[in-house]
């Protein structure tokens, strides 16, 4: 198998944001065609991201005589007319870049054609997003990696072979900070079809960031592809489901978008570390274990043993844990111990009763 050519756990960075391991998870609010050739729509969705709290707001940039033959003849009857009206402008470019900075968040979009690359770099774009249909268009990207930005590539219908041609190509064009996003390019597609597993096994073959970019109706698919240890994640928004252009159906309404973006920030949350020892809602809870107990009245000078002692709960600030139990026995009482008295020893090592309580719903400090 080919070396890797980037370097194992390798961070991106886009505009102010860090991808990567121990990063947070950067969302993209992918906009796509659903402003429906509407400035105005498309201000509002990028106030929906906004609100939702994504870290960017991504559209497409392309013309539709660039991106399909317009004069075969196997369409659809009106597809390229529609896609026509679903250009984003050089003008509206500038407008949604300025727009984005102004709610500061970043503004990304597709590149199609060597022409939308210029237009992107001429308002900052910070990052270049190549759809899956575009990632073996090596000329595309070449023109695209003279500009130096960091890429984005998604991986729909790609198999493995040319991901990697893919990014040992931008390699040798000079670019070190690329993302891959495992993707199915189907819309919306089968939930068995989506196979969140590829993010670990792309995570450890390719050794940059992963994330997913999902067309899946199933609100939690990127909830699930966080806690395999996706970096990044882009879904389809909308307005309204019911807006007329092809992508609203499958795309996340406001409602769904803002519980998407908290999930995932839940599960960043719940996944924390490596557990080593008790977290810190836990520790009052170690008062709750076993501990040794008097099962009878012990007068001084008494022999402990098994018969005389319990193990029960609690275990209050001092008291001896289950397994001291073996080395008291034999020992003798150094003080009267009481019926339900807690056994402890002192600083010289006799055995004599503990003193400090137990209080249910009283927080102690450790």
């Amino acid at each position: 198998m080919k070396k890797n050519v980037f370097v194992k756990s390798a961070k991106i960075k886009i505009g102010d944001k860090l991808i990567g391991d121990g990063e947070p998870c950067f969302i993209i609010a992918e906009i796509g065609c659903n402003h429906d050739g509407k400035l105005e729509q498309a201000k509002k969705m990028i106030d929906m991201a906004v609100e939702a709290k994504c870290d960017a707001a991504k559209f497409q940039s392309f013309s539709a005589n660039k991106l399909f033959n317009e004069h075969y003849d196997g369409y659809k009857e009106g597809w390229i007319e529609m896609l026509k009206s679903l250009e984003v402008s050089k003008e509206w470019h500038k407008i949604l870049s300025d727009y984005c900075k102004g709610k500061k968040i970043i503004f990304m979009s597709s590149i199609c054609d060597e022409e939308k690359v210029d237009w992107l770099d001429d308002v900052d774009v910070p990052v270049f997003k190549v759809p899956s249909y575009e990632l073996t268009h090596l000329p595309l990207l070449k023109y695209a990696a003279k500009k130096k930005k960091p890429f984005i590539l998604s991986t729909g219908i790609a198999v493995e072979k040319e991901i990697q041609e893919t990014l040992d190509f931008l390699k040798e064009q000079g670019i070190d900070e690329v993302a891959i996003m495992h993707c199915v390019s189907a819309y919306p597609g089968n939930i068995d079809d989506l196979n969140l597993k590829t993010i670990p096994f792309y995570k450890e073959k390719f050794g940059i960031p992963v994330g997913l970019s999902d067309h899946h109706t199933w609100i939690y698919s990127g909830v699930v592809a966080v806690a395999l240890g996706a970096n990044l994640v882009e879904r389809h928004i909308t307005l309204d489901k019911k807006l007329p252009g092809p992508d609203h159906h499958f795309a996340m309404d406001p409602k769904e978008l803002k519980e998407w973006v908290q999930e995932i920030r839940n599960t960043e949350k719940a996944m924390g570390k490596i557990k080593r020892e008790p977290a810190k809602g836990e520790k009052q809870e170690t008062k709750w274990r076993r501990s040794l107990w008097a099962k009878e009245d012990i007068a001084k000078g008494t022999t402990l043993s098994e018969k005389n002692i319990m193990i029960v709960r609690p275990s209050p600030k001092g008291s001896l844990v289950p397994k001291e139990i073996y080395n008291v026995t034999g020992k003798k009482a150094f003080e009267n111990i009481k019926k339900g008295e807690n056994i402890c020893l002192d600083d010289n090592g006799n055995i004599v009763v503990n003193k400090n309580k137990v209080v249910m719903g009283v927080i102690e400090d450790d």
